[in-house]
């Protein structure tokens, strides 16, 4: 016998899905306009009417962003100089790369340890997660620059590395919740062909959680590629793209909108190439809570 639906329910969803639609439109259309306003003339286009769509003259703002987009960096005993955009992206790939290697492994790692085998620490790392979620991150700032500055890896990419090799946040319950909910059947068969632990872990685990796994290493690295206060606050000599659209915003000297829109649109590429390639691990392969499929 099926289940009738009320028509509350679907009153619901359709106010839901009308919601969705749009708030999706309306982010579609804020990309639009910033992708044609950043073919704007900056003065006699932008300025005299913002709030147009099609550009009255097509303007070459990407050859200036490219020259405009820098940031001067200096220290102690150096002079100022400037990193422009092809280095701020080669730092950008390290940084994302590093960090979201750092943080995947780790909390694969741990998350497996503790959603497979009970023992004695397993309820404490779990606690331990939550506990640290709920602390503000500007209360733990000033001790992880002291920290970095003590080890003198403050300022290189090894401190990125060791900053985010670490097991706490959502993506270590979710990774725990599907490690978890794997049959016992398949290590158990594991232990007959004689598997380790590492064997087990490597052959059945991660492929089982692949999806999951898949699909939290492309947020990540949309996250890491976005991120702009971290490399703003580790990285000084080393700014990253999203670093450097920060920094030109806030330049006393002053870079046009267009420009500005035009160095955004640029970095946004590899971002929107990477949503292309993986759009199903994002959309469709990660189920909260356990695995799908």
């Amino acid at each position: 016998m099926k289940k009738k639906i009320k028509i509350s329910d679907t009153l619901v969803y359709a106010v839901c899905f009308a919601i969705v639609l749009i708030y999706c439109l309306i982010l579609i259309a804020a990309l639009f306009w910033a992708l044609m306003s950043s073919f704007k003339a900056p003065l006699m286009d932008f300025i005299g009417n913002p709030v147009s769509i099609w550009p009255k003259v097509w303007a070459d703002n990407y050859s200036g962003a490219l020259k405009m987009l820098k940031v001067s960096v200096s220290g102690a005993g150096m002079a100022s100089k400037f990193i422009y955009m092809p280095q701020m992206f080669l730092n950008s790939v390290i940084y994302t790369i590093l960090s979201v290697s750092a943080a995947i492994i780790c909390k694969s790692v741990v998350a497996y340890l503790c959603g497979r085998y009970k023992f004695f620490g397993n309820k404490i790392i779990y606690v331990t997660v939550w506990l640290v979620m709920m602390i503000p991150i500007f209360g733990t700032l000033p001790s992880s620059i002291r920290i970095n500055r003590e080890l003198n890896i403050y300022n290189t990419f090894f401190s990125i590395f060791i900053m985010n090799f670490s097991f706490d946040g959502t993506y270590f319950l979710v990774l725990h919740t599907a490690f978890a909910g794997i049959p016992k059947d398949y290590f158990d068969a594991a232990d007959i062909d004689g598997a380790g632990h590492f064997g087990k872990m490597w052959h059945i685990g991660i492929p089982m959680t692949k999806t999951v796994i898949s699909a939290m290493v492309v947020l990540s690295a949309i996250g890491a590629w976005n991120n702009y206060s971290t490399p703003l606050v580790f990285l000084p000599k080393h700014p990253t793209i999203a670093y450097g659209l920060y920094y030109i915003q806030n330049n006393p000297e002053g870079v046009l909108p267009p420009v500005q829109l035009a160095a955004a649109m640029m970095t946004s590429i590899p971002l929107v190439i990477m949503f292309i390639c993986f759009r199903n691990k994002i959309m469709g392969n990660l189920a909260i809570g356990g695995l799908k499929g």
